[in-house]
Parts: C-alpha cells; structure tokens; sequence
C-alpha cells in the first residue's frame, strides 16, 4: 500500500526536532486524508482553492 509522509518544519531548522508535524498516511484512505488536509490549513495552507485548482487542471486534462 502506497503512504505519504507529510512533514513541515520552519525554513532553515535542522534536525529531528525541527518537525512542527509529522504524519504518515495511507494513501487508500480517503477520511486520513481529510484529516490531514484539516491539519495543513491549520498551518495555513488555502485548501479551499488547492481543490479549486486541482479540478480546473482535471477538467483542461479531458479528453485524453
């Protein structure tokens, strides 16, 4: 099974401590994957317009 390994840290911190999150997550499981989308905007990350631009590239894909 495929897994992700999410990790942010601030820029320029070292070492194994630097991490301010880290996660593993199965790729398969779609309710993981919601919870960690929920962790990214906890650290500012626009989820709202990533889905927005990530069904705009797959509409302009189609047709094959």
């Amino acid at each position: 099974m495929p897994v992700v390994v999410v990790r942010i840290k601030n820029k320029g911190a070292k070492g194994i401590g630097s991490y301010e999150y880290k996660n593993e997550l199965l790729l398969e499981d779609f309710k993981i994957m919601a919870i960690l989308f929920q962790d990214l905007e906890t650290y500012g990350a626009n989820i709202e317009k990533i889905y927005q631009e990530y069904k705009k590239k797959k509409q302009q894909e189609f047709p094959f």
